[in-house]
């Protein structure tokens, strides 16, 4: 079932950006990281994958720049970095690890490509990650995500420095989709 809901948002992404070669992959708000095993298997290039969610517990405080106040359990980043370890192919030497949020990992890395899927501005705000991922992503990289409607999320995107490329049918009437350059 997860794979089967991944493939059209995958396919949708992959036509809008042809031609790009991503050695790193980045996924914040990841879940069980369908489509970032999706992106990772489409992008021969991609070395290192880095996922980015909670750890599975029940969480009844309101995120930081969430829009509303839910308890719910995250997603467990550990469960998306066994799926992909899983299910990558034994001659794709991919390095998957795994942090929760605020965004860990290493702090002087840069990425090609950041991804989040109806997570960071979706769920929480564009301001929540928009410095912290400005200066990871290489100049020329991309970053997709989904932009809740009403929230001026494109125009605080680009206050960060981020240049709008494209935006990508979704089946969401919530949020756009958006492709960022640096």
């Amino acid at each position: 079932g997860v794979m089967l809901r991944a493939v059209p948002e995958y396919e949708a992404f992959v036509e809008v950006l042809p031609g790009i070669k991503p050695t790193s992959l980045m996924d914040i708000g990841s879940g069980l990281a369908a489509k970032t095993l999706l992106l990772t298997l489409h992008y021969p290039t991609v070395q290192t994958v880095h996922l980015i969610d909670g750890d599975g517990s029940l969480s009844h405080i309101r995120k930081q720049g969430s829009f509303r106040s839910i308890t719910k359990a995250w997603a467990n980043v550990y469960l998306g970095q066994d799926f992909m370890n899983h299910n990558l192919p034994k001659e794709r030497q991919v390095i998957v690890t795994a942090s929760l949020p605020p965004p860990g990992g290493p702090p002087l890395a840069l990425w090609d490509l950041i991804v989040s899927f109806r997570s960071w501005g979706h769920h929480y705000s564009v301001e929540s990650y928009g410095k912290w991922v400005f200066d990871r992503l290489e100049p020329g990289g991309h970053v997709v995500l989904d932009i809740r409607n009403g929230t001026d999320g494109e125009r605080k995107m680009k206050a960060f420095g981020f240049r709008k490329k494209a935006e990508i049918p979704d089946s969401s009437t919530k949020c756009v989709r958006t492709i960022f350059t640096k």
